[in-house]
């Protein structure tokens, strides 16, 4: 307060950051938080938060797409998938059955690096306080315990519609090198739309992969863009359907 107001007598230039730093030490004041200090930076939490900030976002796209693409192009490639279509069994529920399959796997394996890192971090450093606030893009604080909840929510919903996109090049695309093109094309154009600070793209699917920036920096509601993310979800999954089930795909 007092550096506040000897900027405000202009007694050195004015850092328009200085506001916002003091109203979140009045936020840990007034919830009874402990400041961070050097050696706990990087506990349990801090660590968790900073992966899925600067590294979740590529994981969380890639995978599953590229885990897409080898199940159903590679099968193609082999002839794996002539001798699947020979199964008593029907075209959807074939590819429903691959899809959950993708999904899972792509859920459980873009956990394991998190949570190993978490494990880590927290046995080194200690685990962290859940109540220790992010600052997001209007101002507000919200503390990393809502936020990773948040995130595991979301982080499921964009691994769903990754998993759904992935099928869906493979089922249009013939060749493994055009949908490894693809997927690097997809994610590029995942990680440009990031960076544009435009709120109508707040909602756009394809910016769903950073989950951090959805929840902290968004001018929509956390629902309202998982719901619309739902709903392409469903989208992209009947169009791959009806394209499985008439495109000579052997």
């Amino acid at each position: 307060e007092g550096e506040l107001s000897l900027a405000e007598l202009g007694a050195f230039p004015y850092d328009p950051a200085l506001s916002q730093r003091l109203a979140f030490n009045q936020y840990l004041l007034s919830h009874s938080i402990p400041p961070k200090t050097p050696a706990n930076k990087v506990d349990g939490i801090s660590a968790l938060c900073q992966y899925i900030r600067w590294i979740g976002f590529f994981v969380g796209a890639l995978f599953p797409m590229m885990l897409s693409l080898l199940t159903f192009l590679m099968e193609r490639e082999t002839g794996e998938l002539r001798f699947l279509f020979q199964l008593p069994v029907t075209r959807r529920n074939l590819l429903s059955g691959k899809c959950l399959g993708v999904f899972v796997l792509s859920s459980v394996s873009i956990l394991i690096i998190p949570l190993a890192l978490f494990m880590v971090c927290s046995a080194l450093f200690g685990v962290g306080d859940p109540r220790y606030p992010l600052e997001c893009l209007d101002g507000s604080f919200l503390p990393t315990g809502r936020f990773l909840w948040e995130s595991l929510i979301s982080s499921v919903v964009a691994v769903a519609f990754f998993t759904a996109l992935g099928v869906l090049l493979s089922i249009l695309l013939k060749s493994t090198s055009l949908g490894v093109l693809a997927v690097i094309s997809v994610v590029g154009i995942s990680v440009f739309l990031q960076q544009l600070s435009l709120p109508f793209l707040d909602w756009f699917p394809l910016r769903s992969a950073n989950v951090y920036s959805m929840i902290t920096e968004s001018t929509f509601p956390l629902w309202l863009i998982i719901v619309v993310q739902l709903i392409s979800i469903v989208g992209i999954m009947a169009g791959g359907i009806i394209i499985w089930k008439k495109r000579d795909l052997i």
